[in-house]
């Protein structure tokens, strides 16, 4: 994969893990990210796609920590509004599956 290949992959992960980390729906990322890659690469590539599926995975996750600390640690981020490490993960889990659907469905002519 070129270096400007891996960023746009990068920045493509960092789109659809935002979106699934604000709530957003498949559709509104599948948008996002669509119009982000049709105007850095010349049409739709599906294999770029699947490259920021597995960009993702190479995301900074947020630290593990005791287990006798998580419930305090809970209260403190709910009462700062932070998102919690399970919210993140699972945040990226749903971003890594919307990008592979829309690889998917590009191959397919969708």
């Amino acid at each position: 994969m070129s270096s400007d290949r891996g960023a746009i992959a990068e920045g493509i992960a960092a789109i659809a893990t935002t979106a699934a980390e604000m709530g957003q729906t498949e559709d509104d990322a599948r948008r996002q990210v669509l119009q982000v890659m049709r105007s850095l690469v010349d049409g739709g590539d599906p294999a770029l796609l699947l490259e920021a599926a597995d960009a993702v995975t190479r995301q900074p996750r947020p630290p593990s920590h005791p287990v006798h600390q998580l419930e305090q640690r809970e209260q403190i981020e709910t009462m700062l509004g932070v998102t919690s490490a399970a919210d993140q993960l699972a945040a990226s889990l749903r971003a890594r599956e919307w990008l592979r659907n829309m690889a998917e469905d590009l191959a397919a002519g969708a």
